[in-house]
Parts: C-alpha cells; sequence; structure tokens
C-alpha cells in the first residue's frame, strides 16, 4: 500500500484487533461474498494520513480487489483516531456496495486507479481502487527478507520501476537529436 501524501515518515500497522472487526463486520455485511472469497483489512497510519485497505480475494484466484482509502490525520490530536478509521471504513462499504451491485448486473464499473477526493460525511476522503494480491506481496517480501515486525516502520521503496530510474540528460538529448 502506498500512501497518497509521499512521505517517508515512520508508519505503524493498522491494529489487528480493529483489523478482526472490521472482517467481522464485512462478512456479516456481505454474506454471499463472503461463501465464494475472503476479505482482508489491513492499513497503515502516518503523521499526516490514515491509509486502509479493505480486500477481497475470490477463492482460487489471484487477482484481489482493493478498495483504499485515505484521510488526512493529525497525530497530535490522536483522540480522532478511532473515528477517523470508522470514517475510512464507512466509505469503503460504500464503495463495495456499489462495486459488487453493478458486478451482479454484470454493468461496467468505473473505480479510479490513482487517489480520488470524495466527500463522505463532511470529510474529504480519497479513494482508489487496485488489484495488488496481499498475501503474495507479503510473501514475497517475506522470501526477500523484508518484513519486519517493528512497532513503526520505515516506508520502502515505491513499485513503480520509474521512481528508480535513472535519467541520463545526455542520452536523452542525444535521443531527441535522433529523431529531429
Amino acid at each position: 500500500m502506498n500512501p497518497r501524501n509521499l512521505s517517508k515518515a515512520p508508519w505503524t500497522s493498522l491494529p489487528e484487533e480493529f483489523a478482526f472487526k472490521v472482517l467481522s463486520a464485512l462478512e456479516k455485511e456481505f454474506p454471499e461474498q463472503s461463501k465464494v472469497g475472503e476479505f482482508i483489512a489491513e492499513g497503515k497510519m502516518f503523521d499526516t494520513e490514515i491509509l486502509i485497505r479493505i480486500g477481497y480475494l475470490e477463492n482460487g484466484r489471484l487477482r484481489q480487489i482493493n478498495f483504499e482509502a485515505s484521510l488526512d490525520f493529525d497525530r497530535e490530536k490522536a483522540e480522532n483516531m478511532i473515528e477517523n478509521f470508522y470514517i475510512c471504513i464507512d466509505s469503503l462499504a460504500v464503495w463495495m456496495h456499489q462495486y459488487f451491485d453493478h458486478i451482479a448486473k454484470d454493468e461496467d464499473v468505473d473505480l479510479p486507479l490513482v487517489w480520488r477526493a470524495s466527500d463522505f460525511k463532511n470529510n474529504t476522503v480519497f479513494f482508489q481502487f487496485s488489484t495488488v494480491n496481499s498475501r503474495l506481496e507479503q510473501e514475497a517480501d517475506r522470501l526477500l527478507g523484508v518484513l519486519a515486525d517493528d512497532l513503526f516502520n520505515e516506508e520502502l521503496p515505491g513499485e513503480d520501476a520509474f521512481e528508480h530510474a535513472i535519467i541520463d540528460p545526455d542520452l536523452s538529448k542525444a535521443q531527441d537529436d535522433v529523431t529531429h
């Protein structure tokens, strides 16, 4: 999960007991989907942002559908943290209902692949959709020795290859000269 605010600040994982409560609520809210798949709840808390992902993995599939919400947060005012979690979860539940309703009717669904702001209960919640399989990513990280059980974690490099690319201005200038 990549934060909306491209910060390299330390983060804390979503508390396990909260994730368990979310999963229980999702199973009750979406009983048909629970019969043929499983829900996954993940999250990260940064100094300035709460990031929550609710994933759904249908049995026998590798493609996991993810609904991600981001909400600005001030760690100094942590008394509203749980309320902010619920705002994110509630907004994701609305998006999931729409998604599952459209799928049931065999209709196309237009979901944002990049962060899109949306007003929800007098809050600006940012939403995006992805298809990253959380379990496969965790296993790959484990095999590569990337995962740690630290209370605070440093943000890992992004998944986009262009973030790691070294641009040589001389080569790009030479390419421009060849094409003109």
